[in-house]
């Protein structure tokens, strides 16, 4: 089995490039949805709201209880929520801080979709029929958003490329090239069971949340 994390800015075609992914593989894909599913069956209703705003609190503090005590009980089970779609196995799971999770995982792939300002502009006004203003504006927007709710949540970066295995400009890269090499490496981690390092076959996580992750993926049946 093999996990494949992919975070990636607004309109570099990252998530066409994880869904085509997980297609390909025969993979599960796990998105916002996933995680939003799942925090509502654990009675997290305004877990939405604060996926979609920009993040500003600090992850010691709320951890502590000195800040915005009510997070707290979210910010410790969204990681856990990705512990358990790596421990199901064969799953591409998209966006918000998996990899800062995952990271280390010698099954597990973190890669990092980019591509150029201008690009992305363009993606969105051809895309969603957007002014280049406005598309200007929902790109940063977004960029702030992803990047604040990585730092809030996880204490982590978005722009410090140490944190991914792979990188991928799409500026250079087609993105239907960039799920080839995806499946290619992929293929490979699942060919090297036995390699060096810590597995997904080591995370312990709590049954019943794992439980809960595969329902929402349809699949009863752990790959390990």
């Amino acid at each position: 089995m093999a996990v494949i994390t992919i975070s990636r800015e607004a309109g570099s075609g990252g998530t066409y490039i994880a869904e085509k992914t997980a297609e390909a593989l025969g993979y599960h894909f796990a998105d916002r949805n996933t995680a939003v599913a799942v925090m509502e069956e654990y009675g997290f209703s305004r877990f939405e709201a604060e996926f979609d705003a920009k993040s500003d609190f600090r992850l010691d503090q709320v951890r502590s209880g000195r800040e915005r005590p009510e997070l707290q009980p979210m910010v410790d089970l969204l990681p856990q929520i990705s512990l358990a779609l790596a421990s199901h196995g064969n799953v591409v799971i998209l966006g918000r801080g998996s990899f800062s999770v995952l990271g280390g995982l010698s099954d597990v792939l973190n890669v990092r979709v980019q591509a150029p300002f201008g690009a992305r502009v363009k993606w969105f006004m051809e895309q969603q029929g957007l002014t280049q203003a406005e598309a200007e504006a929902l790109v940063r927007e977004r960029d702030e958003v992803r990047a604040s709710f990585v730092k809030s949540w996880y204490g982590a970066r978005l722009d410090d490329a140490r944190l991914f295995d792979l990188v991928l400009d799409t500026g250079k890269i087609p993105p239907d090239r960039a799920v080839d090499w995806l499946v290619q490496m992929a293929r490979l981690l699942e060919s090297a069971k036995n390699g060096p390092g810590r597995t997904t076959r080591s995370l312990q996580v709590d049954p019943a949340l794992v439980a809960t992750v595969s329902r929402q993926l349809g699949c009863e049946t752990a790959h390990r």
